[in-house]
């Protein structure tokens, strides 16, 4: 009994860390990607120089990521079992994994597309040059656009990934 409860913590255990790389490497590489596509703006020299503006928006952009991720790591998490093979939790492990890749790469693309159509429809405002000279304003504004766009696509994107058939990743281990 005592062996099933430490197997079991252990179990719990190694999901935690599972979740924590998957989830910090996701936003890491999230936001890298977006600070590539958003060459106009070069987000960690202003949070350097303490620009409180620039930080509103990557907290925007990091919840709006961990928003439509979250379900991919949750499901990544509940492959991990004690009743599967190796082969079995390694080729399910696989699948998660490309499933969470793509969930990234559909976050980063609706968070710069929710900045590009802001950029848009304000064509009055520079977002960019705003939000450079420490405008809280239109960082608040854009955060919770891309926040919502975030919450709006997950439904979306959860029903596209789970319809996604990857089981021949287990025939290929």
């Amino acid at each position: 009994m005592f062996e099933k409860f430490l197997g079991s913590v252990a179990i719990a255990f190694f999901k935690l860390l599972v979740g924590l790389f998957l989830s910090i490497g996701s936003v890491y590489i999230g936001i890298h990607i977006l600070n590539k596509l958003t060459d106009d703006l070069e987000e960690w020299k202003e949070i350097k120089k303490g620009n409180f503006s620039v930080g509103v928006l990557l907290a925007g952009i990091v919840l709006s990521i961990a928003v439509v991720i979250e379900s991919g790591v949750r499901n990544a998490l509940e492959t991990i079992t004690p009743a599967v093979s190796v082969s079995l939790l390694f080729a399910s492990l696989i699948a998660a994994l490309v499933k969470l890749t793509i969930g990234l790469l559909v976050a980063v693309f609706s968070v710069h597309l929710a900045i590009r159509v802001i950029d848009k429809m304000t064509p009055d405002i520079n977002e960019i040059q705003e939000l450079k000279k420490g405008n809280i304003a239109i960082a608040v504004v854009m955060a919770s656009i891309m926040i919502a766009v975030a919450f709006v696509i997950k439904g979306s994107v959860d029903i596209v990934l789970d319809s996604l058939d990857l089981s021949f990743i287990s025939s290929l281990i």
